[in-house]
């Protein structure tokens, strides 16, 4: 069994918020810090949208219909409903615990539109959109897409009653996220309570990081 690796952290940033549009996000990466970690090369948390008389829809980032190329976008919805549209006719609405994958490959148009998944007064969401920077090869491929409903999600209790983990991307003990892996990079979504700790076995030529919600 490899000898367990501690590694050193390098940076923490509490980012500030800021309303685009008529949405509320933290830019989480890239910072003042790193343009990237391992693959990943943008994080951004929205965390609530103006509901306006006429319920117009809140666009994820401010935009509304916009060019992709080169990279993959995670979606992993918390607290909310995100709504899917794209270029290659996909059309997904997804509730909280879902997830929306798409792989830009050569090019692709999409449009997220982000609001409360209840349509009530309370207009809180919780949406983590995540970049992947594909490989040179992986760049010219033809782009696709695919969703994930919360039950698809592999998902197991961590030992001594600590919490739980979920893998969205990558592969933990003898779970094995269904969303693909294009640089070896993971993402996972941990739950712990109160007073419990979480360690994996890490790799020299990994980056890591640990993204708290607030």
């Amino acid at each position: 069994m490899p000898e367990k690796m501690k590694k050193k952290v390098r940076f923490r940033i509490q980012s500030p918020c800021e309303w685009l549009g008529e949405i509320k996000v933290r830019h989480v990466l890239p910072n003042k810090f790193v343009q990237a970690i391992g693959p990943f090369v943008f994080l951004e948390h929205v965390l609530s949208y103006k509901q306006s008389l006429n319920e117009s829809q809140a666009r994820l980032g401010g935009k509304q219909s916009h060019p992709h190329r080169g990279i993959a976008t995670l979606t992993y919805i918390l607290f909310g409903e995100v709504e899917h549209l794209d270029s290659l006719e996909n059309h997904v609405k997804l509730g909280s615990g879902g997830a929306h994958c798409m792989k830009a490959g050569k090019g692709v148009i999409h449009d997220e539109t982000v609001r409360s998944e209840y349509r009530m007064t309370n207009t809180d969401v919780s949406v983590v959109q995540m970049w992947i920077n594909l490989s040179s090869k992986r760049k010219v491929e033809e782009p696709d897409y695919f969703s994930l409903l919360p039950g698809e999600i592999p998902k197991q209790n961590l030992d001594n009653d600590a919490g739980w983990i979920k893998v969205l991307s990558g592969e933990y003990e003898n779970l094995v996220a269904k969303i693909p892996s294009y640089s070896n990079e993971f993402a996972y979504h941990i739950q712990l309570g109160p007073r419990k700790k979480f360690s994996i076995r890490t790799e020299k030529a990994f980056e890591y990081a640990a993204f708290l919600p607030a």
